[in-house]
């Protein structure tokens, strides 16, 4: 079946079922990550700036675990079950606009989460990003939703805690803004997909291939052209030329500047 042929709920339940659909090329070994209880003993003192819904999210189990739920956004009357459930709900309130944006969105987080937590010190992010849609009453609504991984095995975000929280009382903008925020350090990291989201903007994009991407995320590590090459099982010279084609083609100063490029823009 082809992916245009696939239905919102039927993209999004393959992402989670996938762990995130983006190849992942890692230069160094990701650390496994266990905080489930810590998170559990924390989010009891989590406050929200409006009505919000908190779940564990296991992708690993394809189930889900209600934690709390403040206001009447949502009912609490089902506590558990499989994550089909929870995309239900989200495939009957969003907006058409925000659909390839929350699908963009859901993928880019598995990859990136990881990417953050393995070059920023093994610590973990909180993500968020907004998405719109329309209540049972008809009234047009913003939703946030946050994200926090918390456990990560063999390379994979398998668990996340998830809360969504209605903040229509503060905007009804839609930013396709993804942001990434280490509470520890004070760190904001951005990334704004819009036009990852709108294809008719092509000129807004990077370009890359799979093997381009691989040589990028290596380079960006600080690998050399022959360390690449021993990684990847190509020859120096196959590394060069994609490194030349790729800069060239997307117009960009250097493989550095390609590189900062690609991760502000959500690419890598």
């Amino acid at each position: 079946m082809k992916k245009a042929s696939l239905t919102f709920k039927e993209q999004l339940i393959h992402i989670y079922r996938q762990k995130g659909t983006s190849k992942k090329v890692q230069s160094n070994v990701i650390k496994d990550l266990d905080n489930y209880d810590k998170l559990l003993e924390e989010s009891k003192s989590y406050h929200y700036p409006g009505p919000t819904y908190s779940c564990i999210l296991d992708v690993e189990q394809q189930t889900f675990q209600v934690l709390a739920v403040q206001g009447t956004y949502f009912t609490d009357d089902v506590p558990s079950g499989p994550v089909e459930y929870l995309i239900d709900l989200v495939n009957e309130f969003i907006l058409d606009d925000d659909r390839q944006m929350y699908l963009y969105t859901i993928d880019k987080l598995f990859s990136y989460h990881l990417y953050l937590y393995s070059t920023r010190g093994n610590k973990p992010y909180k993500s968020s990003f907004t998405f719109r849609g329309i209540s049972e009453a008809g009234k047009k609504e913003v939703l946030m939703q946050q994200n926090i991984p918390i456990r990560i095995k063999n390379g994979e975000v398998t668990m996340y805690f998830i809360s969504v929280t209605n903040i229509s009382h503060i905007t009804t903008d839609q930013n396709y803004t993804i942001n990434f925020y280490n509470s520890e350090e004070k760190e904001s990291v951005n990334l704004n997909v819009e036009a990852y989201c709108a294809p008719e903007k092509p000129s807004h994009l990077i370009e890359l291939s799979d093997r381009e991407k691989d040589i990028l995320i290596l380079s960006s590590d600080g690998m050399s052209a022959k360390e690449i090459s021993g990684k990847l099982e190509i020859a120096v010279e196959t590394v060069n030329r994609h490194k030349k084609n790729m800069i060239k083609k997307n117009k960009m100063k250097n493989i550095i500047h390609l590189a900062s490029e690609a991760i502000k823009k959500g690419v890598l």
